[in-house]
């Protein structure tokens, strides 16, 4: 008894804390809300964050599994990894950074496809304008802005314009111990199909055009639910027609 009685406390302890957010794992409900009600996904995926702030220094990395469709109707698969480093201001209230993004793994239709390589810029801010901070770790990174820049690959002589210009934006808004509010959009190109040669990567690309926002409560503390809605415009290069679909989704995620 006394044994049960220990693991139900632990296990209670688990989904009463209050988070710091230095550890999480999330992973996307797989289902999607549409015009047409309730559809299998487009997009799924899980993933794991660890953050480690210090009072003049910041360190983020983040891994997410993630599975979406293309405009000829195939899967892509990506395991991916980001890692962010910043160090703060006199008064440690704003961090400044770099990073890098990279592929572990990512196949299309089943195939091996070409990984690719992000460079990445970051603002973190503490207790941003008004909004109140979290009230367990005074060091947490309330505001965080990262830009991310995807270098181009299978670039010929005559490179589309969108090939070059893979340029987003991320944001993320913690406030207080209940509420986190982000936002994404930019443009940059995806692989649609298998190629053998990285020369011919441009005649197999798929132009993206998208923005998304999200808002979480957390429900209890540790647990963090997350709402958000994805518009997203495909064109397949070099002369397809645009194509047009929003995504609703549900993320469940825990941290501690």
């Amino acid at each position: 008894v006394a044994g049960a009685s220990g693991t139900a406390g632990s296990r209670g302890a688990l989904l009463s804390h209050t988070s710091t957010d230095r550890f999480a794992v999330w992973g996307i409900v797989p289902a999607s809300i549409t015009s047409e009600g309730l559809v299998p996904p487009r997009e799924t995926g899980i993933g794991a964050r660890i953050e480690l702030p210090w009072p003049s220094f910041y360190l983020r990395s983040t891994a997410e599994y993630v599975s979406s469709t293309r405009t000829t109707d195939v899967w892509e698969h990506r395991l991916r990894q980001d890692i962010l480093a910043g160090v703060g201001t006199e008064a440690g209230r704003h961090i400044f950074g770099v990073g890098a993004g990279w592929d572990w793994l990512r196949t299309v239709a089943g195939e091996d496809a070409f990984q690719t390589v992000d460079v990445l810029l970051m603002h973190g801010m503490r207790s941003p304008w008004i909004i109140p901070p979290g009230e367990v770790t005074e060091n947490r990174i309330d505001s965080l802005l990262v830009l991310r820049y995807t270098l181009p690959r299978g670039v010929g002589a005559s490179p589309a314009v969108e090939q070059v210009l893979n340029l987003r934006a991320e944001y993320l808004l913690r406030i207080a111990d209940l509420f986190v509010v982000d936002a994404a959009g930019g443009s940059h190109t995806v692989q649609n199909r298998p190629v053998e040669r990285v020369r011919d990567l441009s005649g197999a690309l798929d132009h993206r055009l998208e923005w998304e926002v999200g808002v979480g409560l957390r429900a209890p503390s540790p647990l963090l639910w997350r709402v958000g809605y994805r518009g997203i415009g495909d064109r397949p290069l070099p002369d397809g027609d645009r194509t047009y679909h929003g995504i609703w989704s549900l993320t469940l995620e825990f941290s501690y």
